[in-house]
């Protein structure tokens, strides 16, 4: 409840209920009891947050689009990281903040972003008919 509380006027309600169901998700895969989802309180306070601060509207997010990619791999020079990263995020369906990192401050962690170790060319570099893109 008061980590709930203390995510109130940061984040919005909706990302709330998606915090509760990803720590759901954790308790169930080490088969843990977690009851604090199906609790009326801790709905009731969700539900409070909502009137308190409301929710607000987003900008909807443009999708990249084939043209799209294009005229951003026009303004890069071919073979650099930059290039392979918007390639990649494009045939990956990723979004912004999976292959970027939020502020040029945040000091990179290869823990969190996504580095030359986060693929792999199956079957082999040389030979390679596939890539395996693993998300940290």
């Amino acid at each position: 409840m008061s980590w709930c509380s203390s995510l109130a006027g940061q984040v919005q309600p909706k990302t709330i209920k998606q915090y509760i169901t990803h720590v759901r998700s954790m308790h169930t895969d080490m088969d843990l009891p977690f009851t604090a989802c199906e609790s009326p309180l801790v709905q009731r306070l969700i539900r409070g947050i909502k009137r308190y601060h409301g929710e607000k509207n987003r900008k909807p997010k443009q999708p990249i689009t084939l043209p799209v990619l294009h005229d951003i791999l026009q303004r890069l020079t071919a073979g650099t990281t930059e290039y392979a990263a918007c390639c990649l995020a494009y045939a990956g369906l990723l979004r912004c903040g999976e292959f970027t990192a939020q502020k040029t401050s945040t000091a990179f962690d290869p823990a969190v972003h996504l580095s030359r170790n986060s693929i792999q060319f199956r079957p082999s570099l040389e030979n390679a008919t596939h890539i395996v893109l693993t998300l940290p």
